[in-house]
């Protein structure tokens, strides 16, 4: 834990450092946050998202795009960064969240598993996990559009726990307040669930709702393997790009795992807009 910790006060202080570093601007570069969990305290090590998260966060950096990376991050340490960016969001028009890691469904909402989660323990969705919908909200201001690509729909290891608490199979209690006498109401889903976005806000999941994605052979999962081959393509907007990384995936999954997205964008979301030269003088 001393590890997972650590790596999180680092990517805390880049933050600062970053919103430091363009302090005297008068609106900062697009934003993006970038997270991705692999060493998972009470679960088997992922292999793919701590690659697939620098490789996003380099790409962008490349970009010009001011990154937040965030590798291995407690509950705490997410929470630190959130609070740290929240002069970014307010400043930037265009705001990019990916995010690598395991994800589940509970009662037709979707939560991002931090590394520290303890399944063993008594678990207080609310406390444990970071609701998506809470983190869709906090990213979107009315003056920016969010785009936000989820590869968290991987087979979820804490689903087994969160079943077996749900039907009484286990001596552990899943409860969203202390009356564990709701015991049976919450329904653990597969997969991630469809998500109702609000204006200016587009999600990419790396599969359909209620699917699980591969994790993939090579360095990085079939999903972030193909945004990274088109995320950078000029003047293209997400909505192209995600055609294109949807028929790479099918492809190379034999079609069984289709990538989906939910748009309510008001603009094209260039992630590398078209650089105008100057006219001569």
């Amino acid at each position: 834990m001393a590890k997972i910790t650590a790596t999180g006060r680092v990517a805390v202080v880049a933050l600062v450092t970053l919103l430091a570093s363009v302090g005297c601007a008068t609106r900062l570069p697009d934003v993006a946050l970038v997270v991705g969990n692999s060493d998972y305290a009470h679960a088997a090590s992922l292999a793919n998202p701590q690659a697939d998260a620098r490789a996003v966060s380099q790409l962008l950096e490349k970009l010009g795009w001011r990154v937040a990376l965030l590798i291995d991050p407690s509950k705490d340490d997410l929470a630190s960064a959130a609070a740290t960016l929240e002069e970014a969001l307010d400043s930037s028009k265009k705001v990019l969240f990916f995010y690598a890691g395991h994800g589940m469904q509970v009662n037709g909402q979707n939560y991002l598993v931090p590394v520290d989660f303890d399944p063993n323990s008594r678990v207080d969705l609310d406390q444990d996990l970071f609701a998506l919908q809470d983190t869709l909200d906090w990213m979107k201001r009315p003056s920016n559009q969010l785009a936000v690509f989820l590869d968290a729909c991987r087979v979820n290891p804490f689903d087994e726990h969160l079943v077996g608490m749900v039907h009484g199979h286990r001596g552990l209690a899943l409860a969203k307040t202390a009356d564990t006498r709701n015991i049976g109401k919450f329904e653990v889903g597969r997969g991630l669930a469809e998500v109702a976005a609000s204006a200016g806000t587009y999600i990419a999941y790396a599969t359909q709702p209620g699917n699980v994605a591969f994790d993939g052979k090579g360095r990085h999962s079939p999903f972030t393997e193909a945004l990274l081959d088109y995320l950078d393509a000029n003047d293209k907007d997400i909505g192209w790009v995600m055609q294109r990384v949807r028929n790479d995936v099918i492809s190379e999954t034999d079609g069984q795992q289709v990538p989906w997205d939910h748009s309510s964008l008001t603009h094209r979301f260039l992630v590398n807009p078209k650089q105008h030269s100057a006219p001569p003088p």
